[in-house]
């Protein structure tokens, strides 16, 4: 679900879907392919721009895209300048809401999975938005056991789980968390 935003497509469905990997997330247009890309940014690694990818852009009728895609893995371009020849030749966010999550973009590709989930939670948390800060957190503990995080970042991880419920009023998980953190 696109999170009752509606999007207009100016490209085609395609039949042949792109799935996204550990979502189960079905793309059908270019269209959402962008703003799954927008809206999932710290999920995204370097395994996402593959030959599928390429494949889904031409079958949507971008084959202009689909080429400079490929043209782009054969030269080992980074991540974040696929994501934003894409996003920018689809045109379905402004240049500013591009611009706006290109530093994040340029982070991405020295950041494993867990550092981009702690990094989305803390966005979220920063934001007052503890329901999408707890799934991104408790995403790092249970899927994902804290690999590739030191030992200090995966305490913050169950600190801010703690900051999380406790500003739910839900204290005493909270306590529990902020136990497992000291």
């Amino acid at each position: 679900g696109t999170g009752g935003k509606m999007i207009l497509c100016r490209g085609r469905q395609t039949d042949r879907r792109l799935i996204i990997e550990g979502t189960g997330i079905r793309l059908y247009t270019a269209e959402e392919l962008c703003y799954y890309i927008y809206n999932n940014i710290y999920l995204i690694g370097q395994e996402f721009v593959n030959g599928r990818l390429v494949e889904f852009l031409a079958q949507t009728g971008e084959n202009e895209l689909s080429e400079r895609v490929r043209n782009l893995i054969d030269r080992k371009a980074g991540l974040a300048e696929i994501l934003v020849t894409i996003l920018k030749t689809v045109d379905y966010y402004s240049v500013t809401e591009i611009e706006q999550i290109r530093e994040i973009l340029n982070t991405l590709g020295k950041q494993n999975v867990c550092e981009r989930l702690k990094a989305r939670g803390d966005g979220y948390l920063h934001n007052d938005c503890y329901f999408s800060a707890l799934k991104c957190y408790e995403k790092v503990v249970k899927d994902y056991k804290g690999n590739g995080l030191s030992g200090s970042d995966y305490a913050k991880v169950y600190h801010n789980l703690g900051v999380s419920y406790a500003r739910m009023f839900l204290y005493g998980k909270a306590a529990e968390y902020f136990d497992e953190a000291y």
